[in-house]
């Protein structure tokens, strides 16, 4: 995915969703790695989905490479 120099921030890059959805189960979504210089965070949508967020302004041609993880919780 590209993301230009230009793109004003805060800027949503790509959302993330569970495929499957448990009764009382809650997703949490984090970043693992990759984001050491805190550019991106995550916004929860809902239970289901979350976005991925831009925090600061890209600067000059950058390659990101980030871990995302989503963790189902049950209270059962």
């Amino acid at each position: 995915m590209t993301i230009t120099s230009e793109r004003s921030v805060p800027a949503d890059v790509f959302q993330i969703q569970a495929t499957s959805v448990y009764p009382g189960a809650y997703n949490a979504f984090q970043i693992r790695a990759g984001n050491s210089q805190g550019d991106f965070y995550i916004r929860q949508i809902n239970n289901v989905s979350a976005m991925l967020v831009l925090a600061r302004p890209v600067t000059g041609p950058r390659e990101y490479v980030l871990d995302l993880e989503m963790v189902t919780m049950n209270s059962l």
